[in-house]
């Protein structure tokens, strides 16, 4: 979360399929917005490294870091 500046509800229900590791994007839908409006957070590369480790640990679930 430090890394992204985003709140931790943005974080909790946050998706792969919101994440372009190309582009280093994460889009955050306008529905999850406090404003209302789509978030596009630019990722740094401390950010990606700790995404791909997510993936790697977390690949089944659509969510990023999925809870019990």
């Amino acid at each position: 979360m430090l890394l992204t500046m985003v709140r931790k509800s943005e974080f909790i229900l946050a998706r792969w399929d919101e994440v372009d590791f190309n582009a280093a994007i994460w889009t955050i839908p306008k529905d999850r917005m406090k404003a209302g409006r789509v978030h596009n957070v630019y990722l740094s590369q401390q950010a990606l490294d700790i995404l791909i480790t997510f993936k790697t640990c977390f690949s089944a679930s659509s969510y990023l870091h999925p809870g019990r």
